[in-house]
This record gives C-alpha cells, structure tokens and sequence, in this order.
C-alpha cells in the first residue's frame, strides 16, 4: 500500500537519524522491493507516488549526511533503488559476481531517489549517462573499474574483506574521519568554499587532545 510504504520510509528515516552514534545495517533485496513497489504504486495518486520518491530521498539523504563512515557490502545484485541506497554510502564493497544498473529508462522511468545526482557527482556525467540512458546492466569488475564501487573482490573474501575495511576506518579518530567527510562533500556543494571547510576541520583536528596526543606520539617515534 502506498501509505503503509511512505509510513516504513519515515520510520527508516527515524531510525537512521536516531542511530548516529553506532553503525547502520540495512538488508533487503531491493530488486524485489522495487519491482513490489512499482507494482503496488502504478496507477496511484501522482502525489502519493512522489512522495514516496521524496521520502527515499529524504532517507538516503541522512545515510549520507551521517557523521560515521558508511560501508555498503554488496553481495548480489543492486538495481534502481539498491544502487541508490549504495550510492548514499561513503564506501562500497562488492562480490564479483554482484551486478549493478538503473534499468528504469526501459519502462519509460528515471532513477527518482537521488541516483541521477550521485552516480554524476561520483562518477561524472559521461559514467552517469551512460548507466542511466542506458539501462545497461554492469558487472562488478566493470563498476569497480569506472568507479561505481572501490573495491570488488571474490565471493567468498566479501564479508572479511568487508569487515577489515571497516575495522580498519573504525580505528581512526571519529572526528578526523567525520571532518574529513564534510570537507569531501563541500566540493559538490554549489557556493560552498571547500578549502575554507578544509581549514575549518584542519582547525578543529588541531583543537582535538586525541589529535594532539597522536601527532606527539608520532613525532616522539
């Protein structure tokens, strides 16, 4: 129902923003969901349909906007919406055989929960159009060559390799990898100075007794 599905998206959208101090899980198979969606908004009210879209957008948007670090562990295939909630997150990490696609154009559609404007931001307009003009399908060699994803590794190294990289990211300083992430996005943000945000969170490092202790630790080697 399109109530019962705009509902579960606010109550997502809840959770995440509620969760900012630990990690996020999220499991589905968006492939089905998708399709279960379509299925049941098709014919709807043109509103209730949009704001479905928002409300997705709305609930990416806070993935992204996390203060940690998201890892999206892709294990199978991410089509239309699941490739949108991966592109929300700040890492991706997929099996080899994972595949990964906006099919929307074929039934006359567009990606509408924010994949049009990050897959341009991550990967550029020619990468960008051509997934989305498209609606081709593409391996997992092939994303992690054009960038869609940063690392694509064997089936059964996926969730090890998964778990070492967040370890790995987990060892840092919160507020270093948090400051970094905000100076990162400053340089898609229209009329924002991302050198200034830069020496904003240098400043703030250098403020951080963790930071301080680190860096006396490492000069004293």
């Amino acid at each position: 129902q399109p109530g019962r599905q705009q509902r579960d998206g606010e109550l997502a959208t809840r959770h995440v923003d509620a969760d900012r101090g630990g990690g996020l899980l999220v499991f589905g198979d968006r492939v089905e969901r998708d399709a279960l969606q379509l299925h049941d908004n098709f014919g709807a009210d043109m509103e209730a349909q949009l704001d479905l879209g928002r409300s997705y957008q709305r609930l990416f948007q806070r993935i992204q906007d996390l203060d940690a670090v998201t890892l999206a562990e892709l294990g199978g295939t991410a089509l239309g919406g699941g490739l949108e909630l991966a592109l929300a997150c700040d890492l991706r990490i997929a099996s080899a055989k994972a595949k990964f696609g906006f099919p929307e154009v074929t039934l006359g559609l567009i990606p509408g929960a924010g994949g049009t404007q990050r897959l341009t931001w991550l990967c550029g307009r020619a990468v960008a159009s051509r997934l989305i003009l498209t609606g081709e399908t593409i391996t997992a060699v092939e994303a992690h060559r054009i960038g869609v994803v940063q690392w694509s590794v064997e089936p059964e190294q996926l969730v090890e390799e998964a778990a070492s990289i967040a370890a790995r990211v987990a060892a840092h300083p919160r507020h270093a990898t948090a400051g970094a992430k905000s100076a990162i996005f400053a340089a898609a943000e229209p009329g924002v100075d991302g050198f200034a945000r830069e020496t904003e969170v240098v400043r703030s490092c250098f403020e951080s007794a963790q930071t301080r202790d680190l860096v006396t630790a490492f000069l004293a080697r």
